[in-house]
C-alpha cells in the first residue's frame, strides 16, 4: 500500500473516495504526529457520489490505527478524517495513511454454505394387477414343500425282508430188517388168479 500524507486543518474534513466494482476488502493504516487525534470513518455509498450512504465504520477518535473494512458491492466508498475543534484548543494535524481495496478471497457467507441435498422421493405403490399377483402366489409357494423337506423322505433306505430257507424233507431210509418184514408181508398176500380159482371152487348152495 503506497502511504501518503495530509494536513488537517483544524475543523477540516477530508474524503478520499475510491471506486468499487465489485464486493471488496478495504485495507487502511493511518497515524498521527505530534500527539494529534483525527476522527476516522468509512461509508458506502451503492448509486454514487450523490446516493444514499451507508456507514460501514462509524466515526471514532483515533492517533492511529489499522484493519479492514468489507465493501458490499459497486458503488463509491469514502474514507473521512475530521479534525475537530473546541473552545480551548485548535491545531493543525498531520496525517499519514495508506489505503487499498481488493477483491474479497472468498464467496459470501450464504454461498459458501453447502447446500442440503433433497429428500429422496417417496416408493411408489405396485399396481393393482401385480399386487393381485404377489398376493395369488403367496398361498401356491407356502402349500409346495419345499426341496428340503422332501430330501430327507427319498433318503430313507427301504427295510430289506429276509426270506427263511426253505427245508426239504430228505427221504426216509427203511433199514434191512423193516425191508425184510415188509417183503414177508407183501408174499403172503394172495394173487388175483388164486382168489379167481378159490371163488370158482366154492360150492352153491343146495335148495
Amino acid at each position: 500500500m503506497e502511504s501518503r500524507v495530509h494536513n488537517l486543518a483544524p475543523g477540516e474534513l477530508f474524503e478520499v473516495p475510491i471506486d468499487i466494482k465489485a464486493p471488496s476488502i478495504l485495507q487502511f493504516s493511518f497515524s498521527t504526529s505530534e500527539g494529534g487525534s483525527v476522527e476516522f470513518s468509512v461509508v458506502h455509498k451503492a448509486g454514487g457520489k450523490k446516493s444514499k450512504e451507508t456507514t460501514l465504520l462509524p466515526a471514532s477518535t483515533y492517533t492511529e490505527n489499522i484493519g479492514e473494512v468489507l465493501l458490499p458491492g459497486q458503488g463509491v466508498c469514502v474514507v473521512r478524517f475530521h479534525n475537530p475543534t473546541g473552545w480551548f484548543y485548535s491545531s493543525q494535524v498531520k496525517v499519514r495513511y495508506s489505503l487499498s481495496a481488493g477483491p474479497t478471497l472468498s464467496a459470501p457467507p450464504d454461498a459458501a454454505r453447502p447446500k442440503k441435498p433433497p429428500p429422496p422421493p417417496p416408493p411408489k405403490p405396485p399396481p393393482p394387477l401385480a399386487a393381485a399377483a404377489a398376493a395369488a402366489t403367496l398361498p401356491a409357494a407356502a402349500e409346495a414343500p419345499s426341496a428340503a423337506e422332501e430330501e430327507p423322505a427319498a433318503a430313507m433306505p427301504t427295510p430289506k425282508v429276509t426270506e427263511e430257507p426253505k427245508v426239504t424233507e430228505e427221504p426216509k431210509v427203511l433199514s434191512a430188517e423193516m425191508s425184510a418184514a415188509l417183503s414177508r408181508q407183501l408174499a403172503r398176500r394172495p394173487s388175483l388168479d388164486e382168489v379167481t380159482s378159490s371163488s370158482s371152487r366154492t360150492p352153491t348152495p343146495s335148495r
